[in-house]
């Protein structure tokens, strides 16, 4: 599925379409109760346009970080080893 969003060029100052399309992963991080940190392959669009899972259910954006310009999700609470991690987002 691709999404449109309009933006403002940096260059032009005019407005454009940019596509945008949903993305799914599991990311890089070793899943061992004490690591927090797990990194994106893609860059988000934004935090709003990012859904984090545990073992399929959904995580509330107050139990991790997301810092765009690492492509990086740091947890409050690691997660257990049993427990798989999963990311759907906007790529831009």
């Amino acid at each position: 599925m691709t999404i449109y969003f309009r933006v403002l060029d940096s260059t032009t100052q005019k407005p454009q379409l940019k596509p945008l399309s949903y993305t799914r992963e599991i990311p890089t991080g070793t899943v061992n109760g004490s690591n927090l940190d797990f990194v994106l392959s893609l860059t988000p669009f934004s935090d709003d346009t990012t859904d984090v899972y545990l073992d399929r259910l959904y995580v509330v954006p107050s139990e991790y970080t997301l810092n765009i310009g690492t492509k990086t999700i740091s947890f409050v609470q690691a997660p257990q080893s049993s427990q798989e991690v999963f990311v759907k987002y906007l790529k831009s």
